[in-house]
C-alpha cells in the first residue's frame, strides 16, 4: 500500500505499533504510537513494542478495539486493520492517563470524539470507506451520541435500542504496554545520566535529544565527525 508514495514508506499508517518508554526516575510509563516501517531498531532500545496481536489474538481472546471495528463493519481486505487498532488502542491509553479529566460515564471512556478522529487521521483505507471505521473509533468516546453510530452488529436502526452496554467493554490496564522484567533490568542497568547521550552498544549508536546534546556529542571527540551519518526517523538512509 505505502508504493503509492513517493519514498515508498510511512504514507498509509498499517504499521502502527504502540511503543513504551520507561523512567527508571520517575517510575512512569510512557506510550506513544508509531510507524514501525519509519522506526530503526536502535532507537527504541530499552523500550517496549506492542502489536495488534499484543492486545487481542485468536488464542487469547480479541481486544475490544478489534471486536468494534469488525461489527462496525470497519474492515474489509484487513491490510490497514491492525494500524488502525493500534492507532485508537493508543490514543485510549494516553487518554486513561489524563488525570485532570472527570470519571466517565459506566461504559464510556475519557477519550473525546475528537481524539479519536485524530487518532486514525494517519491511518489510509482503501476498500472499506471511511465512515464505519471513524464510528467504532468514536464509539469509544464518552462524549459521543450513539444513536449518531452506523449500522453495527451490536444493535439495528429502528429495532433495537443503542445502549453502551452492547458494546465490548475496554478495560484500562489490561494490556501490560511494559512489563516487570524490563523495568528490572533498566533500573538494574541504569548508567549516570549526566553525559550528552549514551551510547547503547560497541556499535556506537548514539540517541541525543535535544540540539544541545547533538552539539556536545560532536564536541566530546569520541568519534570522527566526518564519518557520523545521522538518521532522524529516513527509512532510506538508515537502510542503506
Amino acid at each position: 500500500m505505502c508504493s503509492q508514495f513517493p519514498n515508498a514508506a510511512g504514507g498509509c499508517g498499517a504499521c502502527v505499533v504502540l511503543v513504551s518508554q520507561y523512567n527508571p526516575a520517575t517510575d512512569e510509563v510512557t506510550e506513544f504510537s508509531a510507524s514501525s516501517c519509519l522506526t530503526l531498531l536502535r532507537s527504541i532500545d530499552r523500550c517496549s513494542v506492542t502489536t495488534s496481536e499484543g492486545i487481542g489474538n485468536t488464542k487469547d481472546g480479541y481486544h475490544a478495539v478489534q471486536q468494534r471495528l469488525a461489527d462496525f463493519h470497519a474492515s474489509q481486505c484487513g491490510f490497514c486493520t491492525p494500524g488502525i487498532c493500534m492507532s485508537i488502542f493508543s490514543a485510549l491509553v494516553k487518554a486513561d492517563k489524563v488525570a485532570s479529566r472527570p470519571t466517565p460515564p459506566t461504559g464510556f471512556y475519557k477519550l473525546t470524539a475528537s481524539e479519536a478522529e485524530k487518532a486514525v487521521s494517519g491511518n489510509l483505507c482503501r476498500c472499506t470507506g471511511y465512515r464505519p471505521i471513524v464510528d467504532a473509533c468514536k464509539s469509544f468516546a464518552a462524549d459521543m451520541d450513539l444513536e449518531d453510530l452506523g449500522l453495527n452488529c451490536f444493535w439495528r436502526k429502528g429495532n433495537e435500542p443503542a445502549t453502551v452496554s452492547k458494546l465490548p467493554g475496554y478495560n484500562s490496564g489490561a494490556v501490560c504496554t511494559f512489563p516487570e522484567f524490563l523495568k528490572s533490568e533498566i533500573k538494574s542497568s541504569r548508567e549516570n545520566a549526566n553525559g550528552a547521550a549514551v551510547a547503547v552498544s560497541s556499535d556506537d549508536w548514539y540517541h541525543p535529544e535535544s540540539i544541545e546534546e547533538l552539539h556536545r556529542l560532536f564536541d566530546s571527540n569520541w568519534f570522527d565527525e566526518n564519518s557520523v551519518k545521522i538518521v532522524a526517523s529516513n527509512t532510506g538512509s538508515g537502510v542503506y
